[in-house]
C-alpha cells in the first residue's frame, strides 16, 4: 500500500533528505496505486522554493489499518502543470484546487477547478506579492456556478451572512419544486492568511495563532501543533500532561457534541432537548475554564505539556460534575431518541453512501456515520491514546439520524473516559517541560489529532537553521464540505437545516 513511500507514524519526526523525490507523474501514479489498495490521502500540498523557482509537492498517504503514514515528493517548475488525480481519486479535489490557488501548479483535467478561498483584498497585499495565480479566483463577483437547465428549475441563494452566530458561506440550491437537485457551496470569506502569518510570527506567538484557526477546536489544533514541535525537538511529555491533554480533548468533544444535538432538536422543534442541552453544554465549557482559565481552552496546551496542573480539589469537583452530567444527559438522550417525530425527521434524511465517504475521503463523525471506522485515536494514536483502545461508534446509512447517533454514543463514551482519567491521573507535578522548536530529531513532521469534527492535521517543515519555513494546516471540514453538497441531493429544501447541523462544518478552519 505504501511501497516506494517513506513510511513513518503519526507525529514521528523525519528528515526531508530521506523523503523520495520523483517526477510529478510518478508521484501521481504512486498516490493512485496506494489508494487502489486501501490507502487514504491525508495531504497534498505545495511548498514554494523561490531560490530555484520551483514548487515541491508533497503527497501524504495513510494506511489506517497498519497505523502508518507515507510521504513522497516531487519538484516542479513554477507555473507548470501535471495530470490531475481528482477524476480518479475525489479525495484530492480541494487539495488540488488549493495547490493551484496557492502555488500556480495546475492539475490538468481537474473536473471542478474553482476557487477554494476568497482572495486577500488587494489593499492588504505586501509589496511584491500578487493577488493570486488563478484567474477564476473571483469569489463574491462572477463565481462560475454550475447551472441546472429546465423550465421547472429555480435557484435559492442562502448566505453568505446567516441567521445565526456562525461563519459566512454562500449556498446555491438548484431545485425542482421543493426537491434539491444540486447544491453548490462557495466558501473563503473568512480567509485570514493564517498559514503565512504563522511563518512570520515569533515562536511564542505561534501557539496562540494555531489555536485561533478554528476557535471551537482549540485543544485539537494546539495538541496537534505541540506534538509536532515536541517530536522535532526530541522532547517528551510527562504521562500526567498527556492525560490532561486527552481529558481536555474529550471535554471539547462533549461540549460541541452536546451543543450539536441541542441544535438538531431545535431544528425539528423538540424544545426539551434544546433547552436542556443548552444548559448542559455550559457544564463542559465551565470544565474548560477549570482546566485552562477560560471557556475555550486557550493557553492550556503548550509545547512541553500543559500550562496548568489540576489540583486534587478541582479534580474531585470535575469528577462529580461529570457523573451528574452523565445521569442528566442519558435521560435527555433517551427521551429525544425515543420520540417518533424526532426520529422520523432524522431517519433517511440527507444520506451519504459509504462509497462516497471513502471516495471523497470524509473523516470524523461524517465518515463514521457511513460505516467508515476511522478515528485517529485508534488508527494513529499518540501520547495517552497509545495505551487505549477506543470503541468507535459507526453508523450504516450516513443519514442525519446516523450522525446524531454517533454524537450520542461518543458523548456517553467520552463521559466514561473522563471519569476514568480523573480517577487515574499519574501522581506528578511535572506538567510543563522546556521545549522549543528545533531540528534535533528531524525537519519534517505530520501530526494528527481526532478533534470533535474529525482529523486535524498540522505539518511543520524546518530549514537547516531549525526555522519554520512551511506550515500546512488542515481542518476536517476541508474534506467534509463536499459531504454537505452530496447529502442534500434529492432532499426537500426544508430539511437543509437538519442536514447542515448534523454535519456542523467549520468555515474558519476551512478558510484559514
Amino acid at each position: 500500500m505504501l511501497r516506494q513511500f517513506l513510511i513513518f507514524q503519526n507525529a514521528e519526526p523525519i528528515w526531508q533528505r530521506d523523503i523520495p523525490v520523483v517526477p510529478v507523474e510518478t508521484l501521481v501514479c504512486h498516490i493512485l496505486t496506494s489508494a487502489k489498495y486501501g490507502g487514504r490521502l491525508v495531504q497534498w500540498f505545495g511548498q514554494k522554493l523561490p531560490e530555484v523557482d520551483k514548487v515541491r509537492i508533497y503527497g501524504v498517504m495513510a494506511d489506517d489499518l497498519g497505523r502508518r503514514l507515507g510521504v513522497m515528493a516531487a519538484e516542479v517548475s513554477a507555473g507548470s502543470s501535471y495530470s490531475s488525480i481528482t477524476a480518479t481519486l475525489p479525495q484530492a479535489d480541494r487539495a488540488e484546487r488549493e495547490l493551484f490557488e496557492q502555488c500556480g501548479i495546475k492539475p490538468e483535467g481537474h473536473p471542478w477547478l474553482k476557487p477554494v478561498r476568497h482572495p486577500v483584498p488587494a489593499a492588504k497585499l505586501e509589496p511584491g506579492r500578487r493577488l493570486g495565480t488563478v484567474p477564476e479566483n473571483n469569489i463574491g463577483r462572477d463565481y462560475p456556478f454550475w447551472k441546472l437547465s429546465g423550465d421547472a428549475v429555480h435557484e435559492v441563494g442562502v448566505g453568505p451572512i446567516h441567521a445565526g452566530i456562525i461563519g459566512p458561506g454562500y449556498f446555491r440550491f438548484s431545485c425542482v419544486g421543493e426537491r434539491i437537485e444540486h447544491l453548490e457551496i462557495m466558501l473563503g470569506y473568512e480567509h485570514r492568511g493564517a498559514e503565512e502569518l504563522i511563518l512570520k510570527s515569533k515562536p511564542a506567538r505561534v501557539p496562540i495563532l494555531v489555536e485561533s484557526i478554528a476557535g471551537d477546536t482549540v485543544i485539537g489544533y494546539s495538541t496537534a501543533y505541540c506534538q509536532a514541535v515536541e517530536s522535532l525537538a526530541g522532547e517528551t511529555v510527562s504521562p500526567r500532561a498527556e492525560m490532561l491533554r486527552a481529558l481536555a480533548l474529550e471535554n471539547e468533544r462533549l461540549a460541541y457534541h452536546v451543543g450539536d444535538l441541542g441544535a438538531l432538536a431545535g431544528d425539528v422543534a423538540y424544545w426539551p432537548t434544546t433547552a436542556y442541552f443548552g444548559r448542559l453544554r455550559g457544564e463542559f465549557l465551565n470544565t474548560a475554564m477549570d482546566l485552562s482559565g477560560n471557556r475555550q481552552g486557550r493557553y492550556f496546551v503548550r509545547p512541553g505539556g500543559v500550562n496548568r496542573d489540576l489540583p486534587a480539589a478541582v479534580r474531585d469537583r470535575l469528577k462529580a460534575r461529570m457523573q451528574q452530567a452523565r445521569t442528566e444527559i442519558l435521560q435527555c438522550l433517551d427521551q429525544m431518541f425515543s420520540n417518533l417525530s424526532v426520529v422520523g425527521r432524522f431517519d433517511q434524511s440527507a444520506c451519504i453512501s459509504r462509497a462516497d465517504a471513502v471516495g471523497f475521503g470524509f473523516v470524523g463523525p461524517v465518515a463514521r456515520s457511513c460505516g467508515v471506522e476511522i478515528d485517529v485515536r485508534n488508527n494513529h494514536p499518540t501520547g495517552f491514546w497509545r495505551t487505549q483502545r477506543i470503541e468507535v461508534a459507526v453508523g450504516k446509512n450516513g443519514s442525519v439520524l446516523d450522525r446524531a447517533m454517533i454524537r450520542k454514543l461518543e458523548i456517553e463514551r467520552s463521559l466514561d473516559l473522563i471519569v476514568q482519567m480523573l480517577g487515574n491521573l499519574p501522581d506528578s507535578t511535572d506538567t510543563l517541560r522546556n521545549c522549543r522548536l528545533s531540528r534535533k530529531s528531524g525537519d519534517f513532521c505530520v501530526s494528527m489529532v481526532e478533534g470533535w469534527r474529525g482529523q486535524v492535521v498540522q505539518t511543520l517543515v524546518l530549514d537547516e537553521a531549525g526555522q519554520l519555513v512551511h506550515y500546512k494546516s488542515q481542518d476536517p471540514s476541508f474534506q467534509n464540505w463536499n459531504a454537505m453538497q452530496l447529502a442534500n441531493r434529492g432532499n426537500a429544501i426544508s430539511d437543509f437545516p437538519v442536514c447542515n447541523k448534523s454535519c456542523n462544518l467549520a468555515y474558519n478552519g476551512h478558510d484559514l
